[in-house]
């Protein structure tokens, strides 16, 4: 350092000659628009899937166990791609608001490098110790450090929202143990430990949303079909399940 830059001292990375926006507030708006955009387009196609799936009726033509099956795994599929849809919306929401932040807080950074970059220029062509040139230097030094706590903040507060977004694609449950739904005589709510289908496959949940206060339903995932516990007890993980129209 020489004499010069002893006269007002800069941190490593704020020095005038070479400082850039992308040293303190990188990251480029332009790509974050275009994913949001992506996301968007998809959250709408997925809505509209969801929409033509919850309107199929099948009642008028087609009855027995095969329609019933696939009554069963529509409405299972109907909210878990709508909640998909949903998490792209939001998804996309989020990375238009961090976009449009992002360059404000770029811009305000490159605003505070201007200014600290003229009075670099007035230090060196008068002296070190022009109140002028300390005095840009200083107001430009706090506005990069303003610029990126706006940053810091900024990225939290869209990673929240990435993080809410993404649990709209989980599938929905009820606040039982461990958030497994209660199912009436069920000796286990231990997600793993429910017992056996008549597939021999285990019972899973069926996707809502369902009326409140009643049972969630569970299904057979070899086929969609709603089935129940038989009544126990039972030792845990060995409960048997029977179909709820009661054909085998």
């Amino acid at each position: 350092m020489s004499g010069r830059d002893m006269c007002y001292a800069l941190p490593e990375r704020e020095r005038w000659e070479t400082a850039q926006v992308d040293h303190y507030v990188w990251g480029d708006p332009a790509v974050l628009d275009a994913l949001g955009r992506a996301h968007d387009t998809a959250g709408t196609d997925l809505g509209s899937i969801a929409d033509s799936l919850a309107g199929m009726d099948v009642s008028s033509f087609w009855t027995g166990d095969a329609a019933t099956a696939f009554t069963g795994l529509r409405d299972r599929v109907v909210p878990a791609v709508r909640g998909l849809g949903t998490m792209h919306k939001e998804t996309a929401t989020a990375f238009g608001t961090w976009q449009r932040h992002l360059g404000v807080y770029q811009e305000d950074c490159r605003t505070a490098i201007t200014t600290g970059q003229e009075g670099w220029r007035l230090y060196q062509t008068t002296s070190c110790t022009n109140p002028d040139a300390e005095t840009k230097m200083t107001t430009g030094k706090n506005g990069i450090t303003s610029a990126m706590t706006s940053r810091d903040g900024g990225a939290r507060t869209c990673r929240t929202a990435l993080e809410t977004a993404a649990s709209r694609a989980a599938a929905p449950r009820s606040t039982g143990t461990n958030g497994h739904p209660p199912m009436p005589h069920q000796v286990s709510t231990v997600p793993g430990q429910v017992g056996t289908a008549p597939s021999g496959q285990e019972p899973v949940p069926a996707m809502g949303p369902f009326p409140a206060g009643q049972p969630w339903p569970y299904v057979d995932p070899a086929n969609g079909r709603y089935v129940r516990p038989v009544p126990g007890p039972w030792a845990i993980g060995r409960q048997p399940w029977e179909y709820v129209d009661g054909n085998p």
